[in-house]
């Protein structure tokens, strides 16, 4: 059942209330990580079902997607690691910890106790419904979604008076803290660069079979974090990441390359007139990498991707490639702007039911010079079909810009 359907039950609570739940086994491993996904990407609330979710409704949390799925888990080992006490929840530890395995997640767009919340939990369905706007924290949340779910959990089980002002939740963001630092600074291989995550994939940067500890090197000095990009440039990597499994699924790029790796600490981020980007298509899982610099950008290469998040398809472009396939679509009178001028892309994510692919937004200009400019614009598809990629784009249209 799922949980839009439970909750259009929820006339029916009081029967649900009288009868002992039957919890499932679920560990609190990858499976559990698992399930909290499929739970957040199958159910999306109305207004209108909120609203009529009755008075089991109670305030509280956030996150989204793979925040939420990372933050609970580690959550919950605390409590199976007894870095929080069973005791604190009034209730057994294996009984609390089946509960909180089987909390179901649900996403709204509009959630409201009398103000705006972040989140809804509803005790009588085990069930913590999240405001899905707060998608914009970094990658790495622990220190600051897992209390959100204590005192969630509180409430779950009943709690709800003694938790209403984080009375007892918040005594333990020190434990957290302390835990979740213990957690991150452990050397790992690669660190999510911020604002590359699209779904469930995203850009991460790493030293070549060198596991670092990212978060020590973010107290260096800003001198210090650039020393070691300079002293260590051909040895950084860039990966695609998966991350669900927390893995990486490819490398994007090498540092004994052409192009130098986009690498970041704290607010410092490597690159000089240069954007190295990352974009992907859920439904199709095409991944490609984009390039530009001043006056100059390309799709670098491109990724075909299996339901395990394997790859099973790639293409390293050649120079200028992109713009010779877009070449052979466009009018007379378009090609002949199209070669004297630079050219730089920009793309944007459509997937609808008519359409799965970009928008893209090619951007012709005479560099250092007040000679007019001209924007194209059209829809491209890429597709990987019996082992071979094929790009193909809708007419281009092409509009004069004027200073």
């Amino acid at each position: 059942m799922t949980i839009v359907s439970l909750l259009k039950s929820f006339s029916a609570s009081i029967l649900l209330l009288a009868t002992a739940p039957t919890w499932s086994q679920a560990p609190i491993t990858s499976d559990l990580y698992e399930k909290i996904i499929q739970d957040l990407q199958r159910s999306e609330l109305t207004p209108k079902e909120i609203a009529n979710l009755g008075p089991g409704v109670t305030g509280g949390g956030d996150s989204c997607e793979q925040k939420i799925a990372y933050s609970y888990t580690f959550f919950l080992q605390m409590i199976e690691r007894e870095k929080i006490a069973a005791s604190v929840f009034k209730i057994d530890k294996n009984t609390l910890l089946e509960i909180l395995k089987n909390t179901r997640f649900a996403f709204s767009q509009h959630l409201e106790k009398g103000r705006p919340v972040e989140a809804l939990n509803i005790p009588p369905l085990n069930t913590i419904v999240l405001n899905r706007s707060i998608c914009h924290n970094s990658f790495e949340p622990l220190t600051y979604y897992a209390p959100l779910f204590m005192h969630e959990a509180l409430r779950i089980v009943g709690l709800q008076d003694a938790d209403a002002n984080y009375e007892i939740s918040k005594k333990y963001i020190s434990v957290f803290h302390y835990e979740a630092n213990e957690k991150l600074n452990n050397k790992r291989s690669f660190r999510i660069i911020s604002g590359t995550a699209i779904g469930s994939v995203a850009m991460a940067w790493g030293l070549k079979d060198e596991p670092l500890n990212f978060e020590a090197f973010d107290a260096l000095s800003e001198e210090e974090q650039w020393k070691f990009f300079a002293n260590n440039s051909s040895r950084t990597e860039n990966y695609l990441v998966d991350l669900k499994r927390l893995r990486i699924i490819t490398t994007l790029r090498s540092g004994d390359g052409r192009d130098i790796p986009l690498t970041e600490f704290s607010d410092i981020r490597s690159g000089n007139h240069q954007r190295f980007e990352l974009f992907y298509q859920p439904r199709q899982r095409i991944a490609f990498t984009h390039t530009s610099f001043k006056w100059h950008s390309e799709i670098e290469s491109i990724y075909a991707l299996d339901e395990k998040m394997q790859v099973i398809g790639q293409y390293h472009m050649s120079d200028n490639s992109l713009n010779l396939a877009i070449e052979k679509v466009l009018t007379a009178k378009q090609l002949k702007v199209w070669r004297s001028h630079a050219t730089s892309f920009r793309f944007e994510l459509i997937d609808t039911q008519k359409f799965s692919g970009w928008k893209i937004e090619a951007w012709a200009e005479q560099p250092k010079s007040l000679d007019p400019s001209y924007l194209f614009q059209s829809r491209m598809q890429i597709k990987f079909v019996e082992g071979n990629f094929k790009i193909s784009f809708d007419p281009f249209k092409m509009q004069q810009q004027q200073y």
